[in-house]
């Protein structure tokens, strides 16, 4: 077994010795430490002579203009992976539904209101499984080199039509109610969310910060995440989930 430590370039240099291909997953922060582990990731992926890096990136990452945070880091990222001669393809993954499913659509069932800035925008939320899927066929030489895929679900879908859904699924009563972007910013507050990830998310009730909750909000409002493509089914030859069948199955495993 090789470890590797992303704060090392030596460490990785080391890990992925004799290895020609790299699937770097992007580290769960937001800020400048992720992007500086991301390049000692590519850094140590070229002192070890690998010839390819296959990254998970984000809707919007191509978009200077983009007010999610998190197409930040991940812009500088893919500019530094084009720069380093490696080979490269970029999974600009979709939201992934499972978030929704786990921290969010359970405590709105309880409530009966799915609190969120979403607004009426739309997106083609996708399953962490077809982004694992695509990945492997990526590194198995499906697609072709330097080319950025868009890993979207088979459907665009609002807050709302997600709230039908599931009403028509689980047989409870839910509504959304849209907030603006402060009123956000006071919940998470409230609830002990911190606003960014500097000081660590220890003891954050969830995995995201707010700023990157907030600003992931305001795009998907503004029709920024609006984006429907079939590159997972191209690169896998399989049907894509959909937000009703993720639903489903979360309802038949009793998790809400």
């Amino acid at each position: 077994m090789r470890k590797a430590d992303f704060n090392s370039v030596e460490s990785i240099k080391n890990a992925f010795e004799g290895g020609e291909q790299f699937f770097l997953v992007s580290m769960p922060i937001i800020g400048e430490e992720r992007v500086q582990m991301h390049k000692n990731a590519v850094d140590g992926a070229v002192a070890a002579g690998v010839k390819k890096i296959v990254y998970t990136s984000f809707l919007g990452a191509g978009d200077d203009e983009n007010p999610a945070l998190v197409t930040v880091d991940h812009r500088i990222t893919e500019k530094y992976i084009q720069q380093s001669g490696l080979k490269w393809n970029f999974m600009r993954d979709s939201q992934y539904f499972e978030s929704l499913l786990r921290y969010g659509l359970p405590d709105a069932l309880n409530k009966g209101e799915w609190i969120f800035n979403y607004g009426d925008g739309k997106c083609a939320f996708i399953s962490r499984e077809d982004c694992a899927q695509t990945a492997v066929a990526l590194l198995l030489g499906k697609g072709e080199d330097n080319t950025t895929y868009d890993v979207t679900g088979p459907e665009l879908l609002s807050a709302d039509d997600i709230v039908q859904i599931t009403t028509e699924i689980t047989g409870r009563p839910l509504r959304f109610v849209n907030k603006t972007d402060e009123e956000m910013y006071a919940l998470w507050d409230s609830l002990g969310v911190p606003r960014n990830t500097d000081q660590g998310m220890k003891n954050s009730p969830i995995p995201w910060c707010s700023d990157d909750m907030v600003t992931g909000g305001r795009a998907l409002r503004e029709g920024l995440m609006a984006v429907l493509s079939d590159d997972v089914e191209k690169l896998t030859g399989q049907k894509r989930k959909t937000i009703r069948e993720m639903i489903q199955q979360a309802y038949d495993r009793g998790e809400f």
